[in-house]
């Protein structure tokens, strides 16, 4: 398929957008009310639902090819490069199967539409489009326009950990919004100060906890323990404050995220552990040195 070129992004974009208002137009359709309720059962409520543009696609993997050959027709020879369509076995184009029967969470910054991710409901399994994130130009964290005049921002992985927690913010039941980053590996270096630019002076990474993973015998830290370390001192290379959350862990539970937490306990229970979140120095010291060592950590002896 044609690979995706930097200066194509603004074409990429309006792809985007009209993705992502279609599929706003499914969701909100009466006659297809699972999308909605499954939301809803997460915790995501209709105010939400429209600030956030999110939406749903069809199964059917025609209908979208056959609106945007209807309507846009302008925006075809895009399409393939942006990862919106393909060409199946027989040359036909039709819909990518990553934006087919899935939940649409827009990647929205300074009002524009920068990335569509996907997610399959009711299982399990984020998508991200075909296509380098750079190359399409997503260049924007998930929840990058919640952040007007806010010092303080949560940074988690997964955008309806973000969405909630984004939701209790702007009822007045959290002090700071969130942004997500499409998957835990994956953090832009400009991230941090484009966040400084903007005003944000603390940023609180917020991931999943789980119980610490034998391999071999051996018993080694979790990916997000790993990853609050690496992205951390990245952001705190860029001038900010970093302070670690790792959500308690309830027992013979396999793991402890964001929405899930703000469902089961309340936002204020989350307010709490956000102010009393250590910080990120703090948080690396006390991790077991045989275990930093073992994921190829630096010592927290290296903070000045």
């Amino acid at each position: 398929r044609p690979t995706p070129v930097s200066a194509d992004t603004p074409h990429y974009r309006a792809l985007y957008t009209v993705v992502a208002l279609w599929a706003h137009d499914n969701l909100l359709d009466p006659a297809n009310p699972d999308p909605a309720a499954y939301l809803a059962a997460r915790g995501i409520n209709a105010p939400t639902i429209a600030q956030d543009v999110l939406g749903v696609t069809r199964r059917d993997p025609s209908v979208l090819a056959d609106l945007l050959t209807r309507e846009h027709a302008e925006l075809l020879p895009y399409a393939e490069a942006a990862g919106v369509l393909f060409r199946d076995h027989d040359g036909t184009l039709v819909t990518h199967p990553n934006l087919c029967g899935c939940l649409v969470f827009p990647y929205l910054a300074d009002g524009v539409v920068t990335d569509l991710r996907t997610r399959s409901f009711p299982g399990k399994g984020y998508r991200s489009l075909a296509g380098g994130y750079t190359e399409r130009g997503a260049t924007a964290p998930f929840g990058w326009d919640s952040l007007d005049g806010c010092d303080t921002v949560i940074i988690t992985e997964g955008e309806l950990k973000a969405l909630a927690t984004t939701q209790a913010y702007r009822a007045g039941r959290l002090s700071m919004p969130a942004l997500a980053h499409p998957g835990l590996s994956y953090l832009r270096e400009e991230w941090g100060p484009a966040l400084v630019a903007r005003g944000v002076h603390t940023v609180i990474l917020a991931y999943d906890s789980q119980p610490r993973p034998v391999k071999d015998g051996v018993l080694q830290l979790a990916p997000e323990e790993i990853w609050t370390i690496r992205h951390g001192q990245d952001l705190a290379a860029a001038g900010l404050t970093v302070r670690a959350l790792r959500l308690p862990l309830e027992s013979d539970a396999p793991k402890a995220d964001l929405d899930a937490f703000l469902l089961s306990h309340s936002p204020a229970r989350l307010q709490q552990l956000c102010d009393t979140a250590p910080a990120l120095e703090s948080y690396h010291r006390s991790l077991p040195r045989h275990l930093l060592r073992a994921a190829r950590l630096p010592d927290p002896g290296d903070y000045p």
